[in-house]
């Protein structure tokens, strides 16, 4: 004996169109999401570089200074920072030396020292250092 229509149970739950939109909408909200954690890890890993990069910047001009101060002040136009631990071989530091003029200086005693910091030839760090002779 058949049950009669009034008397079946229709259970509870979603149909199968239901689900579909709703995993639609879901991935449509998903992409932008994702893009988002992929830009925070390049922008992590940026951050990283140029920590690392003005760190190494400020260890090369504290060499600097102390070179100056053991040699008596005598002008360093030809220091280069080229000792670098193992860890940091992709990183490159370079120290430019300019003539500096201002009113510190009004007879071009100074010398400005930048230390330039790059990796993979994209500059990361600089610092620039004003030297004066006593």
């Amino acid at each position: 004996m058949l049950p009669r229509p009034e008397t079946i149970n229709h259970s509870a739950g979603f149909s199968l169109i239901e689900v579909v939109i709703i995993i639609t909408v879901m991935s449509i909200i998903a992409v932008p999401l994702t893009l988002q954690f992929s830009q925070a890890g390049s922008s992590w890993q940026l951050n990283e570089q140029v920590q690392t990069a003005s760190q190494l910047a400020q260890g090369c001009g504290e060499e600097l200074l102390s070179t100056r101060r053991i040699s008596g002040h005598a002008a360093a136009l030809t220091y280069s920072c080229s000792g670098l631990p193992a860890s940091f071989s992709s990183y490159t530091r370079l120290v430019n030396f300019s003539s500096f003029s201002s009113t510190a200086c009004p007879d071009s005693s100074c010398t400005l020292a930048e230390v330039v910091v790059t990796i993979g030839g994209d500059e990361r760090a600089r610092l620039p250092i004003m030297l004066a002779d006593y």
